[in-house]
């Protein structure tokens, strides 16, 4: 049995250069701290080798980073544009380089990595709409709205009512404490 590492790939890179864009200036040191504050640490040294790609990112890493660095996972996972004139290799498809602007609209749920017809073609229109429908479920607004009636004597449920709206303010990272002017 061999222990072989398996190289780097497109999306590997892709990643190892997102984070050392986003980290920008940010000493090791620091980038190291807030991961270990938001329950992922990773050492300075994890961090050095994850940027000249001796380390690989799973997916855990990769939620961590784009909490810390304030962006979303996709941020490190594609490229950092979203032109249609700039294309790179992509996990997944090896015989040819895919443009950026495809590999957000494909990442966002927008439409496949490939579409019949130059796009514009009825095949291209159902395969758009049963991709998304496929690609991502229906995504409600955030919101803490709970509405509700309470009689005037039932304090149990307006407890429990006031429980669900707390619990909503926070599963939806809403803070109740900034941007009340």
């Amino acid at each position: 049995m061999t222990d072989k590492k398996v190289p780097l790939g497109p999306t590997g890179r892709t990643v190892q250069e997102n984070v050392r864009r986003l980290r920008g200036g940010m000493q090791y040191k620091e980038l190291s701290e807030r991961l270990e504050a938001v329950g992922r640490p990773i050492a300075s040294l994890g961090l050095r080798r994850i940027e000249a790609g001796e380390r690989r990112v799973d997916v855990d890493d990769l939620v961590a980073l784009a909490v810390v660095f304030g962006v979303s996972p996709l941020t490190l996972l594609l490229p950092a544009d979203g032109t249609r004139y700039a294309s790179s290799y992509l996990t997944g498809i090896p015989d040819r380089k895919v443009s950026h602007n495809t590999q957000w609209l494909w990442a966002l749920g927008e439409e496949p990595l490939e579409l019949p017809g130059l796009g514009q073609t009825n095949d291209a229109l159902r395969e758009k709409a049963l991709y998304q429908f496929k690609a991502k479920p229906e995504v409600e607004d955030r919101s803490t709205a709970v509405g509700y009636v309470v009689n005037d004597d039932d304090k149990e449920q307006e407890g429990e009512m006031l429980t669900l709206a707390s619990k909503l303010i926070t599963t939806q990272g809403l803070d109740r404490s900034r941007g009340n002017d």
